[in-house]
């Protein structure tokens, strides 16, 4: 860990790191074990150990509350295929409160828990879905998205309030958007414009980097890589 005053090794983990988040003071990171920490940043000390589960950690995300905590894990279904693990946690009560085995063949994708805590984007051979805490367990299909063989990543951006923005690059450049919130009480997924990236620029991964100390909605950096 680097910050201006110098730097820092954080140990607690015995398998290798799958996902890392900072919310403020705080770093969450998981790994291949399916072992969630909690680090106070300031400190170096971990506030919280989450185990049990099973599966690779591959996302993690606080709520608003900052109470809650919810992990998405890759994990091997019955059939040998793999299924996405969700399970939301009370980091104050140190208690379980959800346990979800989501449908077969969708994966979590990478760091893909929204900042809300609410949200988890998975993704599948037919497009991209997005499953909300506590809603019904078929996730929704996010239309025009792209599948599992030409996605090349999505993230999610705060937007305002309880809103929330999803992105989605695929091999051939283009940068699709759905703002996520709610019609009469359910899951929706509103298509918002796409953007094609610059000539060339076919990505093989994609990360979204808020501006630090920055609004919700303030925006951020999208961030994308080639296979050099």
């Amino acid at each position: 860990l680097h910050a201006r005053g110098g730097s820092r090794v954080l140990v607690g983990h015995g398998a290798s790191i799958e996902s890392l988040t900072v919310h403020g003071d705080l770093l969450l990171s998981g790994d291949a074990a399916g072992i969630a920490l909690v680090w106070d940043l300031p400190s170096g000390r971990v506030l919280r150990r989450v185990t049990g589960g099973g599966g690779r950690l591959v996302a993690l995300g606080l709520g608003g509350d900052g109470r809650s905590l919810m992990t998405a894990a890759r994990t091997t279904g019955g059939a040998g295929g793999v299924q996405a693990l969700v399970r939301q946690f009370d980091l104050l009560a140190r208690a379980e409160l959800e346990r979800v085995r989501l449908p077969a063949g969708l994966e979590p994708v990478p760091g893909g828990v929204a900042s809300t805590g609410r949200w988890v984007a998975l993704q599948g051979a037919d497009g991209l879905h997005v499953w909300e805490v506590g809603g019904a367990r078929v996730p929704l299909r996010l239309p025009g998205s792209a599948g599992e063989a030409s996605a090349r990543g999505s993230a999610f951006l705060p937007v305002r309030g309880e809103r929330v923005r999803l992105v989605q690059v695929d091999a051939a450049g283009q940068l699709r958007q759905w703002e996520l919130g709610w019609s009469s009480g359910s899951p929706s997924a509103e298509p918002l414009a796409a953007v094609a990236l610059p000539a060339g620029a076919a990505p093989h991964w994609l990360r979204l980097a808020q501006w630090p100390g920055g609004p919700v909605g303030a925006g951020g950096w999208l961030i994308c890589g080639d296979e050099s």
